[in-house]
């Protein structure tokens, strides 16, 4: 999904930067025994190279009850353009996802990412892994484009309306 809304925002003209390719921790040799502190850190570095940029992290979700759903953004309560990024992503999914009733939560306390950076920056967890019937969304092609073009209209609903 990252990958797709990164083609999206690059056909569409904007300037983009990955900070990673694939599924792996950013860490160096030596950093083995704290590989996430280390991965963490590595993406606030790379973020904060780009000063007039928003920072979007895709994740995917997991709960132990089957019942969750539902894509939900957080964002730093302390960044107001950040609030208003993760609200219009957030917007923009609930057209697709109309039974989904999740607001955008904040995560400065618990998302150390959200809490180091400066530029507008949100955490898409695009669904639940752990509920059956959005796994087998979360798997269609068809669905992953629609997911993937929900949030490219809200993040540019929010390039377009802050400069």
């Amino acid at each position: 999904i990252a990958k797709m809304i990164n083609e999206m925002l690059k056909a569409n003209g904007y300037k983009t930067h990955l900070t990673r390719e694939d599924d792996r921790l950013l860490y160096n040799i030596g950093e083995e025994n704290r590989k996430k502190h280390f991965d963490i850190r590595n993406r606030i570095k790379i973020a904060s190279e780009f000063n007039e940029a928003v920072f979007v992290s895709v994740h995917m979700n997991k709960f132990p009850a089957e019942y969750c759903k539902g894509l939900q953004t957080f964002y730093n309560n302390e960044n107001e353009s950040g609030k208003l990024l993760a609200e219009l992503i957030q917007k923009n999914v609930q057209k697709l996802q109309t039974d989904n009733h999740r607001v955008i939560a904040d995560g400065k306390e618990s998302i150390y990412l959200l809490e180091k950076l400066e530029i507008p920056a949100t955490l898409i967890e695009c669904g639940f892994l752990s509920n059956f019937e959005e796994a087998a969304l979360l798997n269609n092609d068809n669905y992953k484009l629609s997911l993937t073009m929900s949030i490219y209209c809200g993040i540019a609903d929010f390039m377009e309306n802050v400069k």
